[in-house]
């Protein structure tokens, strides 16, 4: 069986736990919950089916079913924890929980570079940019950056680029990219990351807005009602738009610069429920008079 760091779910490393026992013929679900001191001998089958979630009672005893010990248990609890938190702001704080326990125990765990790299908007940019730069002077490379950033958050960019795997650097010190195209199979990660990166790239976004010319950034937006249906099938056609839009600009060699296309689709309204509130409030102020 794989080691627990090797999971992003929790209820999947438990899963499979449990299927390799019953392989050697020594679990059932029922002993399972026995052994891990649970009343119902079908709770860890339901926590498995994400029907029910582990209290912190209940993380300490699996711990001990499964065998876990010392930094295991550790990161089982960050792992039932981060599943099951629902806020992006809770995932945040338990990922970087996570980053500090693969710095103590020197282990590599979560996907937890992929973090670190959506987490700051210079990671994306700077490994766009950095095989497209001839020069290896960091001063160099932090002027073609708008807005400005300094030699010294370059340096500390590439270098966690090129520990990390996203560049190489070749011989004469220039970088190239690992791969062409980058994705993450862990979705708390990627949502929790994204989100940050999102932050900051909108604040990018109004800042281009006053000091970009206006030759050189688009902006548009488009007001409208629209219905559920409506509302799935814009979603979907902006998923290919974005596919076409990559594939063109991956169609040809080099670049001239690095951009952001940004497109949003947000609510400005409540749902419509059917309610006519304009005339219970008429109704209201009337009764009142």
């Amino acid at each position: 069986m794989k080691s627990i760091l090797e999971y992003n779910d929790y209820r999947s490393y438990i899963q499979d736990y449990y299927t390799e026992m019953k392989a050697r013929h020594l679990m059932s679900w029922r002993i399972f919950a026995k052994q891990a001191g649970f009343v119902s001998p079908s709770y860890i089958k339901l926590v498995c089916e994400n029907k029910t979630n582990l209290s912190d009672e209940g993380i300490d005893q699996l711990s001990k079913a499964m065998g876990l010990r010392g930094y295991e248990v550790e990161f089982f609890k960050l792992l039932v924890h981060l599943n099951q938190a629902k806020l992006i702001e809770e995932k945040q704080k338990i990922l970087i929980q996570a980053a500090n326990f693969a710095q103590k125990y020197k282990v590599n765990i979560l996907n937890r570079d992929m973090f670190s790299y959506f987490s700051n908007w210079l990671n994306p940019v700077l490994r766009e940019l950095a095989p497209d730069v001839s020069s290896i002077k960091v001063s160099e490379i932090a002027r073609r950056f708008v807005p400005h950033v300094t030699g010294a958050e370059v340096r500390k960019s590439l270098r966690f680029l090129v520990s990390n795997g996203f560049l190489i650097q070749n011989e004469n010190g220039t970088y190239r990219q690992a791969e062409k195209n980058l994705a993450s199979d862990n979705k708390d990660i990627t949502m929790t990351a994204l989100r940050e990166l999102h932050r900051q790239v909108g604040t990018l976004a109004l800042d281009a807005l006053n000091n970009v010319p206006v030759n050189e950034r688009d902006f548009s937006e488009v007001i409208m009602g629209v219905t559920k249906n409506a509302y799935d099938k814009i979603l979907a056609e902006i998923a290919d738009f974005r596919k076409r839009v990559i594939a063109i600009a991956t169609q040809e060699d080099g670049i001239d610069r690095v951009y952001s296309l940004n497109i949003q689709m947000i609510p400005l309204t409540h749902k419509n429920t059917g309610k006519n509130f304009n005339k219970k409030k008429q109704e209201k102020t009337e009764k009142d008079i």
